[in-house]
């Protein structure tokens, strides 16, 4: 599966490694290798989850949101939480196709 991203990337939320809006779909580039299979957006954060439970995050972090230890912006995704162990989702649905605050991502 490839996770794509458009719209406004302010923030990095779109997580193509730049903060430069997005008119057409891009491909979220740093995820060879690893199947996602739920993307959900916050105000101008991201968060992916791995096949295998593991957890990616980038965009907005001012107030710590995404979880990496620090409030640094994030432009690409990053893992975070090895330590915590496999992420499990137990409110299961798909989205294949979904917008928030003007940033769209389709997930194949």
């Amino acid at each position: 599966m490839q996770v794509y991203g458009w719209g406004y990337n302010g923030n990095g939320q779109l997580g193509l490694g730049n903060n430069v809006n997005q008119m057409n779909p891009c491909r979220v580039p740093n995820f060879q290798g690893i199947v996602i299979t739920k993307v959900v957006c916050g105000y101008a954060h991201t968060m992916a989850l791995s096949d295998v439970g593991a957890l990616y995050v980038w965009g907005a972090n001012s107030y710590g949101q995404l979880g990496n230890g620090n409030r640094s912006t994030v432009t690409s995704p990053v893992h975070v939480a090895s330590e915590i162990g496999r992420f499990v989702v137990l409110n299961i649905f798909v989205v294949k196709l979904f917008s928030f605050e003007g940033q769209e991502f389709v997930l194949f």
